[in-house]
């Protein structure tokens, strides 16, 4: 008979690592969570990279809302042109024309303005160490009252004018004319004017109403020349008098609604326009360079003496009056809230 076999271990350490082992077998719940840890880490870091750019998103629909509200107008509008076309998908077919177009203009919108304004970046030596420390002295004030702020570049536009634009989503603008009339501190006050369009997203705005205007546009001028080329048709066929003045009649009744349309938009855009300036104007203000661009508004007031602006012009201008824009920063200057 044989002897039972001795282990090096008594039953109680047995039975003590047997459940020691049970301890570590992790359980379904916790394997999952370790499983999805990586992916909750990756979401977390794509959040963190989104949350400015979905910060930028609401400040801009926040501070345009008359845009939206008109782009938006546009795009329903724009869905009853295609249906004039194609009965089927409109709405399709509208939301993929204007995704691309706003696609475009949001990612190529500061090279293709740019373009358009004739504004190129700093080339000259003496361009860039002249230019450049204004700006980031700027840019440095600005950050830190508005943290959100994108980084910005800046070009200059080969013009004798005194003006300052913003482009697109990260660039601004001087003209030859303002670099050389205006002093630094004067200067100073124009860039801030023009990031503060850029923070408050009032160049993607307008980005996006120039792409609703120019897809309405291509529309009306293609239901413009069907109805021509119908009429042309009708009178080579010597069809009844009756039918080309039913002809003419569709043109007249659309030409004067495109008319009316057009022309409300235009005041819309005017009126916030007007508003985004004198909030630009607010911004420069709150980044400590109030008193710079109330000097520099003085002197392009002085250079437009005589110059009249009729009623329609007054109407539609895009900015206000430079009277008004400088008794507003004079008063935020004084300490007195002015209503922006």
């Amino acid at each position: 008979m044989s002897k039972p076999r001795k282990t090096p271990y008594k039953e109680k350490d047995i039975i003590l690592m047997k459940t020691n082992s049970k301890k570590h077998i992790p359980s379904k719940k916790k394997r999952f969570i370790e499983s999805i840890e990586p992916f909750l880490e990756r979401l977390e870091n794509g959040l963190e990279y989104l949350e400015p750019y979905v910060k930028r998103l609401f400040v801009m629909i926040k501070n345009n809302i008359l845009y939206i509200i008109w782009f938006l107008f546009y795009y329903s509008y724009t869905v009853r042109l295609v249906d004039l076309v194609v009965h089927e998908g409109r709405n399709i077919i509208a939301f993929i024309i204007y995704g691309i177009s706003i696609f475009i203009a949001f990612t190529f919108g500061d090279t293709i303005i740019s373009l358009l304004e004739g504004a190129r970046p700093l080339e000259t030596k003496r361009e860039k160490e002249y230019l450049l420390p204004i700006l980031e002295e700027v840019y440095e004030d600005s950050k830190a009252e508005f943290p959100a702020l994108p980084k910005i570049r800046l070009h200059i536009i080969d013009s004798l004018t005194v003006n300052g634009i913003a482009i697109g989503n990260h660039t601004v603008a001087v003209t030859q004319g303002a670099v050389e009339t205006l002093d630094r501190e004067e200067l100073k006050g124009i860039i801030a004017h023009e990031i503060g369009h850029i923070y408050y997203g009032d160049t993607k705005a307008t980005l996006i109403n120039t792409v609703g205007n120019g897809i309405v546009t291509v529309f009306v001028v293609i239901i413009k020349l069907t109805i021509r080329l119908l009429e042309f048709i009708s009178r080579l066929c010597d069809e009844s008098t009756i039918a080309q003045m039913i002809f003419r009649l569709i043109r007249f009744i659309f030409e004067i609604l495109g008319f009316c349309f057009l022309w409300f938009g235009l005041l819309i855009q005017s009126f916030n326009s007007r508003k985004n300036e004198l909030r630009a104007d607010k911004f420069a203000f709150l980044t400590g360079h109030g008193e710079q661009l109330t000097e520099a508004l003085y002197i392009i007031q002085r250079m437009s003496l005589g110059q009249q602006m009729n009623l329609v012009s007054k109407v539609t201008a895009s900015h206000p009056r430079t009277s008004k824009r400088i008794g507003k920063l004079e008063a935020l200057v004084d300490g007195e809230e002015a209503e922006i």
